[in-house]
């Protein structure tokens, strides 16, 4: 019995290990090797580290699109918490600071995920600092800005996800540009509910006040 199982342990040290060692190698990035004498070591290391990056991008993309249950529920106030920091709310702030445009559609989907960033009742906050996703779109920046004026094009009514919409569009373009940038796809639109939806919003580009109301 016990040589069974000193088998079985034999066995599963031997095909574990390998396992925990390529996984391992998958999140070490090692830019040391940049500097390697040779240039073929270099150029390795190169491709070693964009492959490993394109890797990380898609294992946080996995982690925003996850569901997570609401730690409170507010009827009265209509208030939702969720997890303070846990891998949802973290990937959605690493994704906008990785810059990372192929996340831009998994990050629409959560524009209503709402974790808060300060507590302090004497300090005006905007949407960015509401909705992780609002924040990471607009560090992102122009590559987030056609698909948040497709996305704005889908809302046929007032509703938060539409409201951050602008709020991304102003914060990355400025208001003049968000203005003359939705104008362009309202007069190349041919569906006209998209033209109506996209025309409903105009007037959140024609005030110069910080935050949208």
């Amino acid at each position: 019995m016990n040589n069974k199982i000193l088998k079985t342990c034999i066995i599963s040290f031997v095909l574990i290990v390998p396992l925990i060692i390529g996984a391992a190698k998958i999140i070490t990035i090692d830019v040391g090797g940049l500097k390697a004498e040779k240039i073929k070591e270099r150029e390795e290391a190169a491709e070693i580290i964009l492959k490993n990056h394109k890797e990380m991008i898609k294992q946080l993309i996995d982690f925003a699109a996850e569901k997570v249950e609401p730690l409170f529920i507010s009827r009265t106030l209509k208030a939702v918490e969720y997890p303070w920091h846990d891998s949802k709310h973290l990937s959605i702030l690493l994704l906008g600071d990785l810059r990372a445009a192929e996340a831009v559609p998994i990050l629409l989907d959560n524009l209503e995920y709402e974790n808060i960033k300060s507590i302090d009742p004497y300090r005006l906050i905007g949407p960015d600092e509401w909705y992780p996703a609002v924040e990471a779109l607009y560090k992102i920046g122009i590559p987030s800005v056609d698909p948040v004026i497709k996305k704005l094009g889908t809302y046929d009514k007032k509703c938060v996800a539409r409201d951050n919409c602008c709020f991304i569009l102003r914060a990355i373009l400025g208001t003049k540009l968000a203005l003359y940038r939705l104008e362009i796809a309202i007069e190349e639109t041919k569906d006209l509910t998209v033209k109506q939806n996209l025309t409903v919003v105009l007037p959140y580009f024609k005030t110069e006040k910080e935050y949208l109301k």
